[in-house]
C-alpha cells in the first residue's frame, strides 16, 4: 500500500507521474495516477502540503465568479483562485468576514469623516 505521495512531475505534456512511498518497503517509485491505490486522496495530501496558503489578499469577481489573490507559503508569486477550487473553505469563511467587518468600518468612519467636514466647513463661514 503507498504510505505518501513525495513528487510529482510531468512526463510528456499532461502525464503526470507521483513518486510514492511505500508502506513496508524503503524503495520508492515513479507512478502513473492508476498505478496508486487511494491516488485522489494521496494526491490532496501531496498538495496541502506542497501549496500552503500564507494569506488571502484580495478578492474580486470575474465571469460571475469569485476569484482570491492567494500567497503561497515559500513562493514569490500569488495566483487568482476560483471559490470552486479552493481547499481552504475556513480561511475563505473569515477573509470575507474580515472584509465585511472592515467595509462597515469604514463606511462608517468616512461617514463621520465626512459630517465632520461639512459641519467644519459651516462653522468656518463669517457671518455680515
Amino acid at each position: 500500500m503507498p504510505k505518501k505521495i513525495l513528487d510529482r512531475r510531468v512526463d510528456l505534456p499532461g502525464v503526470e507521474e507521483f513518486l510514492v512511498e511505500w508502506e513496508n518497503n524503503p524503495v520508492k517509485t515513479w507512478e502513473y495516477r492508476d498505478g496508486i491505490p487511494d491516488a485522489a486522496r494521496l494526491i490532496r495530501e501531496f498538495e496541502r502540503e506542497l501549496f500552503q496558503v500564507e494569506a488571502i489578499l484580495k478578492r474580486k469577481m470575474e465571469r460571475g465568479k469569485k476569484l482570491y489573490l492567494v500567497k503561497w507559503r515559500g513562493y514569490s508569486e500569488t495566483t487568482w483562485e476560483p471559490t470552486s477550487s479552493f481547499p481552504f473553505k475556513k480561511m475563505l469563511r473569515d477573509f470575507e468576514k474580515s472584509k465585511k467587518n472592515s467595509a462597515a468600518t469604514s463606511t462608517s468612519s468616512s461617514h463621520s469623516t465626512g459630517q465632520q467636514t461639512s459641519s467644519s466647513k459651516k462653522r468656518g463661514k463669517k457671518r455680515n
